[in-house]
């Protein structure tokens, strides 16, 4: 564990601590300032500041354990043990030794894997189901807006049909129309994203304090041309009936309703 400045303790019962990079900056400590533990009204002073490793360590305050146990009144005592086995190591053989420690719980890296990788799985259901409702929405929102343009301008329509327009004329106008409507609510939609992600970052870090180093939010391009193309796939698909309906109108109906 490389140091930023400072070292390890000078006494396994001093009170003393050493910080991760993170847990440095969110506390605005550096070695030689002190420390108060919450709710207990002892201080502690920084004799270390760990480098940037990308793991939890980094949002960590490590203590020598006597003085834990000390100021927490648990002398002799222990709450947790990470254990780290070798890799040529019989992980189950072992993990079944621990199984059989009385009033001790283990807890594998495996099961915590799983947890993790369930979690995760349980979120892209829930994404993707949001996802559909959003495009089910989409589709719904562009059919009424398409259907009541062709309803305010039905006299237009009946006009273009009785200078000679055929009903695939009218249906092609509405469907054109339909596309370029979804293409451009497509290219702002993107836009906004690309536009927001690092707004987005900044936020969660302010949030999150223990957030990990690196970019959090990625927008792959590949995956905004992606939805360009179901963007406008929605678009023919939900201009089809608006279209129909435009071109079925009766010329000589519509200009004698709209006269009346």
């Amino acid at each position: 564990m490389p140091f930023l400045a400072g070292a390890w303790f000078t006494d396994p019962e001093a009170f003393e601590a050493v910080l991760g990079y993170e847990a440095a900056e969110l506390e605005q400590r550096e070695v030689g300032d002190k420390l108060l533990i919450p709710e207990k009204e002892v201080e502690v002073t920084i004799v270390g500041v760990l480098a940037r490793t990308g793991t939890q360590d980094d949002g960590t305050i490590f203590l020598p354990l006597r003085t834990v146990q000390k100021v927490f009144g648990q002398e002799g005592q222990l709450t947790g043990i990470g254990i780290k086995v070798k890799k040529e190591a019989d992980i189950a053989a072992f993990e079944e030794r621990m199984y059989r420690l009385p009033d001790v719980q283990v807890v594998s890296m495996t099961q915590v894997k799983n947890t993790i990788m369930t979690l995760i799985s349980t979120a892209k259901v829930m994404v993707l189901s949001i996802a559909i409702i959003a495009v089910l929405i989409a589709v719904v929102g562009v059919v009424n807006t398409i259907l009541m343009s062709v309803m305010e301008r039905r006299q237009e329509i009946g006009i273009l049909k009785a200078m000679g327009a055929k009903a695939k004329d009218i249906f092609r106008l509405i469907w054109t129309e339909t596309v370029i409507l979804c293409v451009a609510g497509g290219v702002v939609g993107c836009a906004m994203a690309l536009g927001t992600a690092k707004l987005t970052e900044v936020l969660v870090r302010r949030l999150l304090p223990y957030t990990p180093s690196g970019g959090l939010v990625t927008i792959d391009y590949s995956l905004a041309l992606f939805t360009l193309g179901v963007v406008t796939l929605i678009g023919l698909l939900s201009g089809v009936y608006p279209a129909w309906k435009a071109g079925s109108v009766r010329p000589l109906e519509t200009i004698r309703s709209e006269v009346e």
